[in-house]
Protein backbone atom coordinates (compact mmCIF):
# COMPACT_ATOMS: atom_id res chain seq x y z
CA UNK A 1 0.00 0.00 0.00
CA UNK A 2 0.76 3.57 -0.74
CA UNK A 3 0.47 6.00 2.47
CA UNK A 4 0.62 9.82 1.59
CA UNK A 5 0.08 13.34 3.39
CA UNK A 6 -2.49 14.52 1.09
CA UNK A 7 -1.09 18.13 -0.51
CA UNK A 8 2.20 17.20 -0.72
CA UNK A 9 4.85 14.64 -1.86
CA UNK A 10 5.73 12.84 1.29
CA UNK A 11 5.04 9.73 1.89
CA UNK A 12 6.23 5.87 1.99
CA UNK A 13 5.30 2.98 0.63
CA UNK A 14 4.56 -0.19 3.20
CA UNK A 15 6.84 -3.69 3.49
CA UNK A 16 5.03 -7.31 2.49
CA UNK A 17 3.64 -7.01 6.66
CA UNK A 18 2.24 -3.37 5.96
CA UNK A 19 4.66 -1.77 7.88
CA UNK A 20 5.05 2.37 6.54
CA UNK A 21 7.21 4.70 8.18
CA UNK A 22 7.02 8.79 7.49
CA UNK A 23 9.60 10.46 9.88
CA UNK A 24 10.76 14.20 10.10
CA UNK A 25 7.18 15.75 10.36
CA UNK A 26 6.74 19.21 12.07
CA UNK A 27 3.44 19.38 14.38
CA UNK A 28 0.08 20.13 12.84
CA UNK A 29 -3.21 18.58 11.62
CA UNK A 30 -2.92 16.60 8.52
CA UNK A 31 -4.66 14.29 6.39
CA UNK A 32 -3.21 10.74 5.95
CA UNK A 33 -4.18 9.24 2.50
CA UNK A 34 -3.74 5.11 2.01
CA UNK A 35 -4.31 3.50 -1.24
CA UNK A 36 -4.23 0.50 -2.78
CA UNK A 37 -4.71 -1.54 -6.12
CA UNK A 38 -8.50 -3.05 -6.17
CA UNK A 39 -8.80 -0.78 -3.10
CA UNK A 40 -10.78 2.14 -2.27
CA UNK A 41 -8.82 5.00 -0.90
CA UNK A 42 -8.82 5.57 2.76
CA UNK A 43 -8.40 8.91 4.35
CA UNK A 44 -7.90 10.13 8.00
CA UNK A 45 -7.11 13.81 9.80
CA UNK A 46 -4.84 13.55 12.32
CA UNK A 47 -3.42 16.27 14.98
CA UNK A 48 0.32 15.28 15.27
CA UNK A 49 2.14 16.53 18.05
CA UNK A 50 4.53 13.25 18.85
CA UNK A 51 5.18 10.07 17.25
CA UNK A 52 1.93 8.50 16.22
CA UNK A 53 1.17 5.08 15.22
CA UNK A 54 -1.91 5.22 12.46
CA UNK A 55 -3.58 2.10 11.43
CA UNK A 56 -5.69 1.70 8.04
CA UNK A 57 -7.80 -1.01 6.97
CA UNK A 58 -8.58 -1.31 3.33
CA UNK A 59 -11.04 -3.84 1.55
CA UNK A 60 -10.31 -5.13 -1.28
CA UNK A 61 -12.97 -6.09 -3.99
CA UNK A 62 -13.05 -6.95 -7.53
CA UNK A 63 -12.91 -5.16 -10.63
CA UNK A 64 -15.19 -6.29 -12.87
CA UNK A 65 -15.44 -5.54 -17.03
CA UNK A 66 -17.33 -6.01 -19.94
CA UNK A 67 -16.07 -7.68 -22.51
CA UNK A 68 -14.45 -5.82 -25.40
CA UNK A 69 -14.35 -7.21 -28.73
CA UNK A 70 -11.52 -6.10 -31.14
CA UNK A 71 -12.93 -6.75 -35.02
CA UNK A 72 -10.81 -5.94 -38.02
CA UNK A 73 -10.58 -6.78 -41.83
CA UNK A 74 -7.30 -7.63 -43.79
CA UNK A 75 -7.18 -5.33 -47.18
CA UNK A 76 -7.03 -8.08 -49.99
CA UNK A 77 -3.96 -8.01 -51.12
CA UNK A 78 -3.08 -7.05 -54.77
CA UNK A 79 -1.11 -8.97 -56.45
CA UNK A 80 2.65 -8.06 -57.70
CA UNK A 81 1.57 -9.60 -61.44
CA UNK A 82 -0.71 -10.17 -64.00
CA UNK A 83 -3.06 -13.25 -64.99
CA UNK A 84 -5.63 -13.42 -67.42
CA UNK A 85 -8.17 -16.96 -67.45
CA UNK A 86 -10.33 -18.24 -69.91
CA UNK A 87 -13.58 -19.95 -68.80
CA UNK A 88 -15.51 -22.70 -69.81
CA UNK A 89 -17.73 -20.55 -72.18
CA UNK A 90 -14.92 -19.19 -73.71
CA UNK A 91 -12.99 -22.43 -74.41
CA UNK A 92 -16.37 -23.69 -75.91
CA UNK A 93 -16.20 -21.07 -78.66
CA UNK A 94 -12.56 -22.08 -79.31
CA UNK A 95 -13.09 -25.87 -79.43
CA UNK A 96 -11.23 -27.72 -82.28
CA UNK A 97 -8.57 -25.08 -82.30
CA UNK A 98 -5.01 -26.39 -80.67
CA UNK A 99 -4.56 -25.51 -76.77
CA UNK A 100 -1.80 -22.89 -77.96
CA UNK A 101 -3.81 -20.80 -80.35
CA UNK A 102 -6.89 -20.96 -78.11
CA UNK A 103 -5.17 -19.25 -75.04
CA UNK A 104 -3.34 -17.21 -78.39
CA UNK A 105 -6.72 -14.69 -77.27
CA UNK A 106 -5.02 -13.79 -73.69
CA UNK A 107 -2.91 -10.40 -73.50
CA UNK A 108 0.80 -10.65 -73.42
CA UNK A 109 0.69 -14.09 -74.74
CA UNK A 110 1.42 -15.02 -78.47
CA UNK A 111 2.00 -18.55 -80.43
CA UNK A 112 5.33 -19.85 -82.21
CA UNK A 113 3.72 -22.04 -85.01
CA UNK A 114 5.24 -24.85 -87.31
CA UNK A 115 3.28 -25.41 -90.03
CA UNK A 116 -0.52 -25.82 -89.75
CA UNK A 117 -0.23 -28.20 -86.56
CA UNK A 118 1.82 -27.51 -84.60
CA UNK A 119 1.46 -23.99 -82.47
CA UNK A 120 3.72 -23.48 -79.29
CA UNK A 121 2.77 -20.75 -76.81
CA UNK A 122 4.96 -17.30 -76.12
CA UNK A 123 4.57 -15.15 -73.00
CA UNK A 124 5.96 -11.84 -73.15
CA UNK A 125 8.69 -13.05 -76.04
CA UNK A 126 9.46 -16.70 -73.98
CA UNK A 127 8.58 -19.84 -74.53
CA UNK A 128 10.10 -23.54 -74.25
CA UNK A 129 11.75 -24.23 -70.94
CA UNK A 130 11.01 -20.79 -69.80
CA UNK A 131 7.31 -20.73 -69.54
CA UNK A 132 5.59 -24.07 -67.06
CA UNK A 133 2.75 -25.50 -68.16
CA UNK A 134 0.69 -27.84 -65.13
CA UNK A 135 -1.81 -29.73 -66.43
CA UNK A 136 -4.00 -30.35 -63.45
CA UNK A 137 -1.50 -29.26 -60.95
CA UNK A 138 0.83 -32.02 -62.66
CA UNK A 139 4.32 -30.27 -64.71
CA UNK A 140 3.95 -31.21 -68.57
CA UNK A 141 7.78 -31.37 -69.73
CA UNK A 142 7.01 -32.06 -73.03
CA UNK A 143 7.09 -28.62 -74.59
CA UNK A 144 10.36 -27.59 -73.22
CA UNK A 145 12.18 -30.54 -76.32
CA UNK A 146 12.23 -27.88 -78.98
CA UNK A 147 10.55 -25.34 -81.14
CA UNK A 148 8.04 -28.30 -82.94
CA UNK A 149 6.73 -30.11 -79.73
CA UNK A 150 3.69 -27.81 -78.71
CA UNK A 151 2.11 -29.03 -75.10
CA UNK A 152 0.09 -32.43 -75.51
CA UNK A 153 -2.64 -31.36 -73.82
CA UNK A 154 -6.10 -32.39 -75.02
CA UNK A 155 -7.84 -28.32 -75.51
CA UNK A 156 -11.35 -30.69 -74.89
CA UNK A 157 -9.77 -31.47 -71.54
CA UNK A 158 -9.59 -28.69 -70.33
CA UNK A 159 -12.65 -26.48 -67.92
CA UNK A 160 -10.45 -23.92 -67.37
CA UNK A 161 -7.12 -22.28 -68.44
CA UNK A 162 -4.77 -19.43 -66.40
CA UNK A 163 -1.56 -17.51 -67.73
CA UNK A 164 0.01 -16.02 -64.83
CA UNK A 165 3.02 -13.46 -66.01
CA UNK A 166 5.09 -11.14 -64.08
CA UNK A 167 6.29 -11.27 -60.63
CA UNK A 168 3.48 -13.79 -59.26
CA UNK A 169 5.00 -16.57 -61.62
CA UNK A 170 8.13 -16.65 -59.92
CA UNK A 171 6.10 -18.57 -57.07
CA UNK A 172 6.16 -22.15 -58.77
CA UNK A 173 9.78 -22.11 -59.38
CA UNK A 174 12.86 -20.53 -61.38
CA UNK A 175 12.02 -22.29 -64.76
CA UNK A 176 8.34 -19.97 -64.49
CA UNK A 177 10.54 -16.97 -65.03
CA UNK A 178 8.19 -16.41 -68.50
CA UNK A 179 5.24 -17.28 -67.51
CA UNK A 180 2.85 -20.15 -65.95
CA UNK A 181 -0.04 -21.96 -68.03
CA UNK A 182 -2.76 -23.71 -65.47
CA UNK A 183 -4.55 -26.07 -67.24
CA UNK A 184 -7.44 -27.11 -64.57
CA UNK A 185 -10.16 -29.47 -65.98
CA UNK A 186 -13.80 -29.60 -64.65
CA UNK A 187 -14.51 -30.58 -61.40
CA UNK A 188 -15.66 -33.80 -60.24
CA UNK A 189 -19.53 -34.07 -60.19
CA UNK A 190 -20.75 -34.37 -56.51
CA UNK A 191 -24.75 -34.74 -57.22
CA UNK A 192 -25.65 -37.82 -57.50
CA UNK A 193 -26.27 -38.92 -61.04
CA UNK A 194 -24.74 -39.42 -64.69
CA UNK A 195 -24.07 -36.96 -67.28
CA UNK A 196 -22.19 -36.17 -70.31
CA UNK A 197 -21.49 -34.41 -73.73
CA UNK A 198 -20.33 -34.72 -76.98
CA UNK A 199 -18.18 -32.52 -79.26
CA UNK A 200 -18.09 -33.32 -83.09
CA UNK A 201 -16.29 -30.89 -85.39
CA UNK A 202 -15.31 -31.20 -89.14
CA UNK A 203 -13.12 -28.85 -91.52
CA UNK A 204 -13.31 -29.14 -94.95
CA UNK A 205 -9.28 -28.49 -95.24
CA UNK A 206 -8.02 -31.51 -94.71
CA UNK A 207 -11.11 -33.68 -94.46
CA UNK A 208 -10.48 -33.06 -90.48
CA UNK A 209 -12.65 -34.80 -88.75
CA UNK A 210 -12.94 -34.68 -84.56
CA UNK A 211 -14.98 -36.46 -81.88
CA UNK A 212 -14.66 -36.01 -78.58
CA UNK A 213 -16.74 -37.05 -75.33
CA UNK A 214 -17.24 -36.80 -71.58
CA UNK A 215 -19.33 -39.38 -69.23
CA UNK A 216 -19.65 -38.32 -65.42
CA UNK A 217 -21.19 -39.71 -62.22
CA UNK A 218 -21.33 -40.27 -58.65
CA UNK A 219 -22.16 -41.72 -56.37
CA UNK A 220 -24.64 -41.92 -52.95
CA UNK A 221 -24.46 -43.09 -49.70
CA UNK A 222 -21.85 -43.74 -47.19
CA UNK A 223 -19.05 -44.05 -50.15
CA UNK A 224 -20.05 -40.79 -52.25
CA UNK A 225 -17.45 -42.40 -55.05
CA UNK A 226 -17.38 -39.60 -57.78
CA UNK A 227 -15.81 -40.03 -61.46
CA UNK A 228 -15.34 -38.49 -65.35
CA UNK A 229 -14.23 -40.77 -68.10
CA UNK A 230 -13.27 -38.03 -71.13
CA UNK A 231 -11.72 -39.12 -74.59
CA UNK A 232 -10.88 -37.69 -78.27
CA UNK A 233 -9.98 -38.77 -81.31
CA UNK A 234 -8.87 -36.44 -84.32
CA UNK A 235 -8.02 -37.52 -88.10
CA UNK A 236 -7.02 -35.57 -90.50
CA UNK A 237 -4.94 -35.34 -94.19
CA UNK A 238 -3.02 -33.49 -96.39
CA UNK A 239 -3.56 -29.74 -96.64
CA UNK A 240 -4.64 -27.65 -99.47
CA UNK A 241 -3.40 -24.26 -100.80
CA UNK A 242 -5.63 -23.03 -103.46
CA UNK A 243 -3.58 -24.72 -106.38
CA UNK A 244 -2.14 -27.99 -104.58
CA UNK A 245 -2.09 -29.98 -101.70
CA UNK A 246 1.05 -30.16 -99.11
CA UNK A 247 2.47 -33.37 -99.10
CA UNK A 248 2.66 -34.45 -95.46
CA UNK A 249 0.59 -32.34 -93.65
CA UNK A 250 -2.19 -34.52 -92.04
CA UNK A 251 -2.48 -35.05 -88.47
CA UNK A 252 -3.76 -37.92 -85.99
CA UNK A 253 -4.72 -37.85 -82.35
CA UNK A 254 -5.82 -40.12 -79.85
CA UNK A 255 -6.31 -38.69 -76.32
CA UNK A 256 -8.02 -39.58 -73.28
CA UNK A 257 -8.15 -39.20 -69.39
CA UNK A 258 -9.86 -40.13 -66.21
CA UNK A 259 -10.47 -38.78 -63.12
CA UNK A 260 -12.01 -40.54 -59.72
CA UNK A 261 -12.81 -39.02 -56.69
CA UNK A 262 -13.61 -39.70 -52.96
CA UNK A 263 -15.39 -36.58 -50.95
CA UNK A 264 -15.83 -36.76 -47.18
CA UNK A 265 -17.19 -33.86 -44.57
CA UNK A 266 -13.41 -33.23 -43.47
CA UNK A 267 -11.21 -34.83 -46.15
CA UNK A 268 -10.95 -35.74 -50.05
CA UNK A 269 -8.78 -37.47 -51.87
CA UNK A 270 -8.42 -37.59 -56.25
CA UNK A 271 -6.80 -39.54 -58.32
CA UNK A 272 -6.19 -38.43 -62.45
CA UNK A 273 -4.79 -39.45 -65.43
CA UNK A 274 -4.58 -38.47 -68.62
CA UNK A 275 -2.76 -39.69 -72.31
CA UNK A 276 -2.07 -37.50 -74.93
CA UNK A 277 -0.77 -38.94 -78.26
CA UNK A 278 -0.31 -37.12 -81.49
CA UNK A 279 1.45 -38.09 -84.91
CA UNK A 280 2.19 -34.91 -87.08
CA UNK A 281 3.15 -34.58 -90.39
CA UNK A 282 5.89 -32.46 -91.85
CA UNK A 283 5.36 -30.74 -95.14
CA UNK A 284 7.20 -32.58 -97.19
CA UNK A 285 8.55 -29.23 -98.86
CA UNK A 286 10.54 -27.87 -95.64
CA UNK A 287 13.32 -30.88 -95.21
CA UNK A 288 16.02 -28.58 -96.53
CA UNK A 289 19.56 -29.45 -95.83
CA UNK A 290 21.23 -25.54 -96.15
CA UNK A 291 20.86 -21.74 -96.60
CA UNK A 292 20.98 -22.36 -100.32
CA UNK A 293 17.42 -24.80 -99.88
CA UNK A 294 16.52 -22.67 -98.16
CA UNK A 295 16.15 -20.02 -100.63
CA UNK A 296 15.59 -21.98 -103.09
CA UNK A 297 12.64 -23.28 -101.42
CA UNK A 298 11.21 -19.44 -100.41
CA UNK A 299 12.01 -18.31 -104.29
CA UNK A 300 9.79 -21.54 -105.95
CA UNK A 301 6.39 -20.93 -106.87
CA UNK A 302 5.56 -24.75 -106.10
CA UNK A 303 7.13 -27.51 -104.33
CA UNK A 304 8.84 -29.63 -105.93
CA UNK A 305 6.99 -32.64 -105.89
CA UNK A 306 3.06 -31.96 -105.88
CA UNK A 307 1.16 -33.51 -103.92
CA UNK A 308 -2.28 -35.45 -103.68
CA UNK A 309 -5.01 -35.59 -101.02
CA UNK A 310 -3.89 -38.81 -98.70
CA UNK A 311 -4.31 -39.31 -94.64
CA UNK A 312 -0.97 -41.40 -94.62
CA UNK A 313 1.41 -39.95 -92.88
CA UNK A 314 5.32 -39.92 -93.92
CA UNK A 315 8.65 -38.56 -91.81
Amino acid sequence: ANVAIAGSHIGAMADENGVYLIDSICEGSYTIVCSHVNCDHVAHHITLTEDTQKDFLLESHGIFMEEIVVKGKAEPVKATGASATLDAAQLSSERGLSLGNAIEKLPGVTVLNTGATIAKPVIQGLHSNRVLLLNNGVRQEGQQWGNEHAPAIDPFLADKVTVIKGASSVRYGADAIGGVILIAPRPLREKPGIGGEINLQGLSNGRTGLASGMIEGALKGKLPISGRLQGTVKRGGNLRTPAYFLENTGVEELNFSWALGLKKEQWNTELFFSRFYTQLGIFRGSHIGNLTDLANAIERERPLQDGAFSYELGR
